[in-house]
């Protein structure tokens, strides 16, 4: 990957730190504790690289190929690192499917237990604080994450049926709302009328959309 080499050092990036996580990269063909440690390794050192460059509104044109370059090949190596062990991962986040996870919580319990394979709260946190133009789009490695979970139909099910459990809040206010029909959390209002239930979506801030503060309540 000499090519990619030259892009990197191009964008200021120095040819040390690039060789050694050249050198970095995965096997394939390896067992699931030896590709975890490797990948880890892999994706700390990229992720390290990309931290190097400039914010993305002030770079350059070589930085930002280079930030393009890093970031398909750290996905790429995340996809190859899925792809092999999906179900091993799972396992391991979820006491051998012996534990409901939900996805929240599987994401950034992954986030602990794989460095670098998604990003952590705190990454998440500082990128909402961006605006859209200036996001670096790390919300694409839960996503890819949550692809191969969901296609595995083992973890898939599994994952599905602790989405569908319900959650601690929802538990807490069940008493109440069998006594008042009424159940206000916020973002959504439930009521019952009869024998039915009406369930309302409520965020004037933003046309009553589903977002951060609503999705956490339905």
């Amino acid at each position: 990957m000499p090519e990619a080499s030259t892009s990197l050092e191009a964008a200021g990036l120095a040819p040390s730190e690039v060789d050694a996580w050249r050198a970095s990269e995965p096997d394939a063909t390896a067992g699931f504790e030896q590709a975890s440690a490797a990948t880890a390794t892999h994706l700390s050192r990229g992720d390290e690289l990309l931290g190097r460059l400039p914010a993305r509104p002030d770079r350059n044109e070589a930085e930002a190929a280079a930030a393009t370059f890093l970031k398909t090949a750290l996905d790429t190596a995340r996809a190859q690192f899925l792809r092999a062990h999906a179900d091993a991962i799972y396992g391991a986040l979820t006491d051998d499917l012996r534990r409901p996870v939900r996805d929240e919580e599987l994401v950034y319990a992954a986030a602990d237990r794989f460095p670098g394979l998604v990003p952590t709260r705190a990454q998440v946190a500082v990128e909402r604080t961006r605006a859209l133009p200036d996001k670096e789009g790390i919300e694409i490695a839960q996503g890819l994450f949550l692809s191969f979970m969901l296609a595995s139909p083992r973890c898939g099910a599994h994952l599905v049926w602790s989405m569908l459990r319900p959650t601690e809040a929802a538990l807490e206010r069940l008493d109440e709302f069998r006594a008042t029909g009424i159940a206000d959390l916020g973002g959504t209002y439930l009521e019952r009328r009869g024998r039915a239930a009406y369930l309302e979506i409520r965020n004037d801030r933003h046309l009553n959309a589903e977002d951060c503060d609503t999705l956490p309540t339905t």
